[in-house]
């Protein structure tokens, strides 16, 4: 399923979206302008057309943009306006955010389907979302060079020496020439000037529908299972209300139904790859195995418990 879903372009796009976004700025607290015009730009330079809409709505998900209307404030991301044509739909701001995006996890997902020379493009990329305001910090435990090094160096797995080198150019002013070292002999792969955006999605698999149907046929069978176990469980704890009047046997399956029902939301909540539209990671993964654990001991504690109380009623 992780390969499947790495070939979809929109899943592609929106996961590089999302570690421009965590390197916007160190511990992803706030924004800034310039920084959030450069990830629009590659949105509407390099990714397809008719995907652009979706991803400036992902984006809008990203910094907490999403339900600014609903809040009468004015949004960053004004999609109408771009819809429209307008040039202008990205607004000035300056507000503080907190948001809860860590990008390791999903850089270490991405480098899987990278080869080394697209690794150090997209590392690239990043880089110049962080350096968009003229800034590189390099001091502290929330400089600019750590968000670097969680994602490029701990996330994709490139070697520390490859980014301090990126990091030695930019200081001296000469991007140019280490930009044609590293993708000067590679074709047309790769823009030929540093100040220009590239696309590292290439793939010629473009049967993308069956991710989606997975996807959608899981969240709907998980739902409709959902209301059949609350159905079940009331009509249950009803027939125990009219039936038995030991008080101790209706709490008791009063209290078990909201303990059961409790882990049912909790494993049954949306992973970042179905709220975000981006590649599944290992922690998706991880999340999603533990709750067919959950799930498993207590369908089967419950329907025990309920034959149990049923031959008991009966």
């Amino acid at each position: 399923m992780r390969n499947l879903m790495a070939k979809d372009p929109l899943r592609f796009h929106n996961s590089i979206v999302y570690l421009m976004v965590c390197a916007m700025h160190s511990k992803y607290t706030s924004l800034q302008y310039d920084k959030l015009k450069m990830i629009v730009r590659y949105i509407c330079e390099v990714c397809p057309i008719v995907y652009q809409k979706e991803m400036l709505v992902v984006l809008k998900k990203f910094i907490l943009d999403d339900d600014k209307k609903n809040s009468g404030m004015k949004p960053i991301i004004d999609i109408d306006a771009f819809l429209n044509g307008n040039p202008v739909f990205v607004k000035k701001f300056i507000i503080n955010y907190s948001l809860e995006l860590n990008g390791v996890g999903l850089a270490e997902e991405i480098a899987r389907y990278l080869t080394e020379k697209d690794k150090i493009y997209l590392m690239y990329l990043l880089f110049r979302v962080a350096t968009a305001n003229g800034k590189f910090t390099t001091t502290g435990t929330e400089s600019s060079l750590v968000v670097m090094n969680n994602l490029c160096v701990n996330g994709l797995g490139i070697d520390k020496g490859k980014l301090d080198l990126l990091i030695q150019h930019y200081t001296n002013n000469n991007l140019q020439r280490w930009y044609d070292e590293q993708f000067g002999n590679t074709g047309s792969l790769y823009p030929l000037y540093y100040d220009q955006m590239g696309d590292i999605f290439r793939t010629e698999d473009k049967s993308f529908a069956f991710v989606d149907q997975v996807k959608e046929i899981s969240v709907i069978t998980r739902n409709f299972l959902l209301f059949l176990i609350f159905a079940f469980v009331l009509n249950l704890i009803s027939d125990a209300i009219f039936i038995t009047e030991e008080n101790g046997f209706f709490v008791f399956f009063v209290s078990f139904f909201i303990l059961y029902f409790s882990l049912m939301i909790v494993a049954s909540s949306n992973t970042e790859s179905e709220q975000y539209y981006i590649l599944r990671t290992c922690k998706d993964d991880n999340m999603q195995f533990r709750s067919i654990i959950v799930l498993s001991v207590f369908s089967i504690n419950i329907v025990t418990t309920f034959l149990w109380g049923v031959s008991n009623l009966l």
